[in-house]
C-alpha cells in the first residue's frame, strides 16, 4: 500500500491536474496526468481506463480516492511505461517526511544537490513551521541552491512539477520573512527572485500560478522588491531571449489554467500600479500591448471566473483614469 508521504504527492498531483479546481478530475485532466507520469496510452485505450473508474457518475469525472486508483492502476501496466516513468517509481518508494529538527543547516541543504522528490518535499513541508531557522538556511546559502534545484526541474514529467512546486513553497517561506526580502535587497545577483522568473517560462501551469502570485505580492510590497521583479523579468529575457522581458507573463495569461491566468493578470496589475506616476504606467502597458496582452485581456473580461473578471475590470479602469489624466495634461 501506499506511504503516507506518496498520497500526499498524489494529493499534490490531483491539484496540478485538477485545472479548474472542481475538486474532481476530467477525462482530459486525467490523461495529461498520465502523460506527465510516463505512460503512453492511445485516446481509445485511456478512454477504457478513465471510463471503467468513473462509471456512474454524472459529469463523467473522478474525485480523488478515484484518482489514486487510477494511479495504481497506470503503474501496473509496466509495458505502457516510457523513459519518464521514474516518477511513478519514486513516488511508491517515499517514505514519512523527514523531521529535519537538529540538523544542520549546510546538511539540509546539501539534499537540493540533487532534488529529489523525497528530499523536496521533506524541505517543504519542514520550511513552513520552522521560520525560526530560516536565518540560518539563508546565511548557508539557500538563495542559490534553491535557484539551482529550480533550474533542474524545467521537464514536464510528474516528478519534476511536484518538485518545482515544493521549491516554489520554500522560496515563497523565506520571502515571507523579513530576514528573507533583506537578504533579497542585499544580493547583488538577485539569486532567489531571478531563480522564480527564469523557472517560470518552463514550469507547469499549476505551479507557475504560486510563482506569479507569488511575484506580485513582492511588487506591491516595495518599491525596492519591485525593482528586484523588474530586474529578474530582465535578467530571463538577457538569458532566455524573447520578444520582451514581459513575455513569460504573457504566454501564461493566454493558457487555459484559470488560476494561473488570474494570477497572470493579477501580476500584470501589480506591475502597472507599482511603476509610478501615470507616464510610466502608460509606458508599461504599452510595452504589453506590443506583445498581445490587450487582445489577452479581451478575451478575458467575460470570465466565468470572478477574479479574473474582476482583474480585467481593475485594468480597464486604471488604464481610462491613466489615459483620461493624460488628455488633460494636453
Amino acid at each position: 500500500s501506499l506511504s503516507e508521504a506518496a498520497v500526499g504527492v498524489l494529493k499534490e498531483a490531483f491539484d496540478v491536474f485538477d485545472e479548474d479546481a472542481s475538486e474532481s478530475i476530467q477525462q482530459g485532466e486525467a490523461a495529461a496526468f498520465s502523460d506527465a507520469l510516463g505512460y503512453e496510452y492511445s485516446p481509445s485505450e485511456f478512454e477504457g481506463v478513465f471510463g471503467s473508474l468513473c462509471q456512474g457518475n454524472e459529469d463523467n469525472s473522478i474525485d480523488f480516492k478515484q484518482f489514486v486508483e487510477l494511479y495504481t492502476n497506470l503503474k501496473n501496466q509496466p509495458s505502457k511505461a516510457n523513459s519518464n516513468s521514474l516518477a511513478a517509481k519514486e513516488i511508491d518508494e517515499l517514505s514519512e517526511i523527514q523531521d529535519f529538527q537538529g540538523v544542520d543547516e549546510y546538511a539540509i541543504l546539501a539534499k537540493l544537490n540533487d532534488p529529489t522528490l523525497s528530499s523536496c518535499l521533506a524541505l517543504s513541508a519542514w520550511i513552513v513551521t520552522c521560520e525560526d531557522r530560516i536565518p540560518a538556511l539563508i546565511e548557508a546559502g539557500a538563495s542559490l541552491t534553491l535557484a539551482k534545484a529550480l533550474r533542474s526541474t524545467s521537464r514536464s514529467d510528474l516528478g519534476n512539477v511536484i518538485r518545482c512546486a515544493a521549491l516554489t513553497r520554500c522560496v515563497k517561506a523565506i520571502l515571507n520573512t523579513q530576514e528573507g526580502v533583506v537578504s533579497s535587497l542585499e544580493d547583488r545577483s538577485n539569486t532567489l527572485i531571478r531563480g522564480i522568473v527564469v523557472s517560470l517560462k518552463s514550469c507547469h501551469a499549476h505551479v507557475a500560478g504560486q510563482q506569479l502570485t507569488l511575484l506580485g505580492v513582492l511588487c506591491m510590497f516595495s518599491n525596492d522588491t519591485f525593482m528586484l521583479v523588474v530586474d529578474a523579468f530582465e535578467h530571463a529575457q538577457r538569458l532566455l531571449g524573447g520578444e520582451s522581458r514581459f513575455s513569460p507573463i504573457a504566454s501564461r495569461l493566454g493558457c487555459s489554467n484559470v488560476a494561473t491566468q488570474a494570477a497572470a493578470l493579477g501580476l500584470i496589475n501589480a506591475i502597472v500600479q507599482a511603476s509610478g506616476e501615470a507616464q510610466a504606467r502608460i509606458a508599461i502597458r504599452q510595452e504589453l500591448f506590443c506583445i498581445g496582452v490587450k487582445t489577452l485581456i479581451s478575451n478575458l473580461r467575460q470570465s466565468e471566473d470572478d477574479f479574473v473578471s474582476t482583474q480585467a475590470y481593475i485594468f480597464d479602469e486604471e488604464m481610462r483614469a491613466d489615459d483620461a489624466a493624460r488628455d488633460r495634461k494636453s
